[in-house]
């Protein structure tokens, strides 16, 4: 199971790489938030110029033998160049940021003027945050400190100088997997069960009796796989 995760994985991060090369076919990019740089070394493989933030632990025991360039700071203390890089990318980032702004203000002033910033995040006005409510995986409570919506978030960029080229709503990495999990939440399985699975923990280390029930949820569930499919696309 975990072996095609990580090919899952690696798939979704070349359809981000897909992504940026309709945009730019090389050129020097900045993932903010970028984990142990597995999108990294896609875009390294593909003759970009790719540089990391992460300042969590999460990207310094990475033992792959690939150099990647990885800053384990917080993005306003490296000082970079003036208008260095071409491109700028936060997937699922942004909702866990203190100060929004001042990091925008920041990507402003090191982002060429002719670059392009891309931003993945939670849908807060979405029709399955709707109707799920406290129950919508994506709320992520304490961890995601503030959620958007195209007018929020719209509204934000413009004031920091950011024209909106394109919003797009639907993410085959997050949607189905997302909607799968709050319908699990909604049915009463151990909250963001299947969440908690995928990033490493094993069923037996749960406490809580409600994991047989998710475990059980969750087999019942996998024929709905292409239903789900559907509905996270609509």
């Amino acid at each position: 199971l975990f072996d095609f995760i990580e090919k899952l994985l690696i798939l979704f991060q070349r359809l981000r790489v897909r992504k940026i090369k309709k945009l730019l076919r090389h050129g020097v990019l900045l993932d903010i938030g970028c984990g142990k740089g597995l999108f990294l070394k896609c875009l390294l493989r593909d003759g970009f110029d790719a540089y990391g933030v992460e300042p969590s632990q999460a990207s310094r025991h990475d033992p792959s033998p690939e150099r990647l360039n990885i800053a384990c700071q917080h993005l306003n203390d490296l000082h970079y160049p003036d208008s260095f890089f071409d491109i700028i990318t936060l997937w699922h980032v942004f909702e866990h940021v203190s100060k929004p702004r001042e990091l925008l203000r920041e990507i402003k002033r090191i982002i060429k003027s002719s670059g392009t910033l891309i931003m993945a995040m939670p849908n807060f006005e979405s029709l399955e945050a709707k109707i799920s409510g406290k129950n919508w995986f994506h709320l992520d409570l304490p961890r995601h400190l503030y959620h958007y919506n195209h007018l929020t978030l719209g509204s934000m960029l413009k004031a920091e100088g950011f024209k909106i080229l394109k919003i797009e709503y639907f993410s085959i990495e997050f949607g189905p997997f997302g909607l799968l999990q709050t319908i699990m939440n909604l049915l009463g399985g151990e909250f963001n069960f299947f969440a908690k699975v995928l990033k490493g923990g094993h069923v037996s280390k749960f406490q809580s009796k409600k994991k047989y029930y998710s475990l059980g949820l969750f087999l019942f569930l996998m024929p709905f796989l292409p239903l789900i499919m559907l509905f996270s696309i609509i």
